[in-house]
C-alpha cells in the first residue's frame, strides 16, 4: 500500500514529548509510523523507541519502512496498548522518558478493503485491529439479534463513555467551570515540563 498516512499534530507531539538523544520513548499506537519516525529522528543518535500496535499489518509496514534507517533503536511489538505494563519491561522499557497514545484508526486501515473498517472501501466487514482475535463484525451482525448487538456495543463502549457520564452528572455550574478550564487550556496550553526522571512501568 502506498505511503499516505499523515500523523496528527506531529509538531505539537514532538514539542510536548521533548524527546532527546539517549532517551527511551514509547509510541503505544504505532499506526502508520509517522510519530514513531519523528520521535526517532529527534532522539538521534542513540535514543530508542518501543512501538506497539494491535494491528500486525501496521507493525510489518512500519518495520519495513523504518528498520533500514533506525536498526535496533526501533523495537516493535504486536500488542494492544492495554498490555503495555507487561510488554514494555520485557522489551527493555521498564522506565521511559516519554509516551504517546494516539488512539483511533489510521488512514491505512480505512482504505484497506480487506480490513473492513470503512463502508466506502468495500470488502468484508471485519473491523478488528488484530485479526487473530475476536469475531469479524459481519459475523456478529449475521448471528446476533438487535438486543444482543446493543448489549455488546454498550459493553464495548462503556469505558469510553465514562467521561461523558461524569460530565452528565455534573451540576450546570460544574459543567460551565469545566468548559471554561477547557477553553483556557486551549488558548494558553501549559508549557511542557522538563523531564526529571523516567516513568516506571514495572
Amino acid at each position: 500500500m502506498k505511503e499516505g498516512h499523515q500523523p496528527v499534530l506531529a509538531e505539537e507531539v514532538i514539542e510536548m514529548l521533548s524527546p532527546a538523544s539517549g532517551s527511551l520513548q514509547i509510541d503505544a499506537t504505532v499506526g502508520g509510523g509517522g510519530h514513531t519516525e519523528r520521535i526517532l529522528e529527534a532522539t538521534t543518535p542513540d535514543g530508542r523507541l518501543l512501538g506497539l500496535d494491535a494491528d500486525g499489518a501496521a507493525i510489518a509496514r512500519v518495520d519495513a519502512r523504518l528498520r533500514p534507517r533506525y536498526g535496533d533503536r526501533l523495537v516493535l511489538r504486536q500488542a494492544n496498548f492495554r498490555e503495555l505494563k507487561d510488554v514494555a519491561p520485557d522489551a527493555g522499557f521498564g522506565a521511559v522518558d516519554g509516551m504517546l497514545f494516539d488512539l483511533g484508526l489510521s488512514s491505512f486501515q480505512l482504505v484497506d478493503t480487506d480490513r473492513g473498517f470503512g463502508i466506502r472501501a468495500g470488502g468484508p466487514l471485519d473491523m478488528r485491529f488484530d485479526t487473530s482475535r475476536g469475531v469479524p463484525a459481519a459475523e456478529l451482525l449475521a448471528t446476533l439479534d438487535a438486543d444482543e448487538l446493543t448489549a455488546r456495543l454498550f459493553q464495548h463502549e462503556l469505558d469510553h463513555l465514562q467521561g461523558i457520564l461524569m460530565f452528565d452528572r455534573m451540576s450546570p455550574e460544574q459543567r460551565r467551570e469545566a468548559m471554561r478550564e477547557y477553553r483556557r487550556l486551549q488558548e494558553d496550553p501549559p508549557a511542557a515540563p522538563a523531564p526529571k526522571r523516567r516513568l516506571r512501568l514495572s
